[in-house]
């Protein structure tokens, strides 16, 4: 009995020590949360994709098939769990959610493709990059939620996903703000007619770097 209570003892120590490491490596999923909303939002998710292909060209009708691209690739999660497993859920996370972000980036090429090769050149260019980073999406997200509960405790889950979402939402609210600063003032800033999407999408991939970089704390 003394050597059974002596392993529940350890045990119930180990336990206590890794909850109280969960909670304090929250503020990376915070800074994570707060990065990664601000990255999606102000590059695909929001106002500024459509308005950058509508800048560059693009029609309603072929700027509203790629819109559409990316939802439907989340059907590929419903295939992808056993290459999650074997990779792990963080390796895949860090993975697929970090290179995704050097797609977007990509996008800042769009305009040279328009001038040196013109507008069909440029769809199946962006159809490209918003194809991979569908795909990315899909598997990035079908890693996070498995991996999320590994690192945040259950017992506090509820508290920190509202406080994720605050910082996501005050993030999102200052992207948009900067989002707005790049294209509004693009001309007074001397990044030419495309400069203001440029420097927007440059920035909030940067951004959504330093969430994979939050995320790389959380072990």
């Amino acid at each position: 009995m003394d050597a059974d209570s002596t392993k529940v003892d350890a045990d119930a120590e180990v336990a206590a020590a890794r909850r109280s490491d969960q909670i304090r490596l929250l503020k990376w999923y915070y800074l994570l949360a707060g990065a990664n909303t601000a990255f999606a939002q102000c590059t695909f998710g929001g106002g500024m994709f459509p308005l950058y292909l509508k800048e560059l060209g693009l029609s309603a009708q072929r700027i509203g098939a790629l819109m559409g691209v990316i939802p439907f690739m989340q059907v590929l999660a419903l295939f992808a769990t056993p290459l999650i497993e074997r990779l792990g859920y963080r390796r895949s996370y860090l993975l697929f959610y970090g290179s995704r972000k050097f797609t977007i980036m990509a996008l800042i090429l769009a305009p040279w493709v328009l001038s040196i090769f013109g507008t069909g050149a440029l769809f199946r260019f962006v159809a490209a990059c918003i194809l991979l980073f569908g795909v990315q999406r899909a598997l990035g997200e079908t890693a996070y939620y498995p991996w999320l509960k590994e690192v945040v405790p259950d017992s506090i889950r509820g508290r920190a996903q509202g406080m994720a979402n605050l910082c996501g939402a005050l993030a999102s609210g200052v992207g948009f703000g900067l989002a707005c600063f790049f294209v509004d003032y693009s001309g007074d800033l001397g990044l030419g007619r495309f400069g203001g999407f440029q420097a927007g999408y440059f920035f909030f991939a940067c951004v959504g770097l330093v969430g994979i970089a939050s995320a790389m704390r959380m072990v």
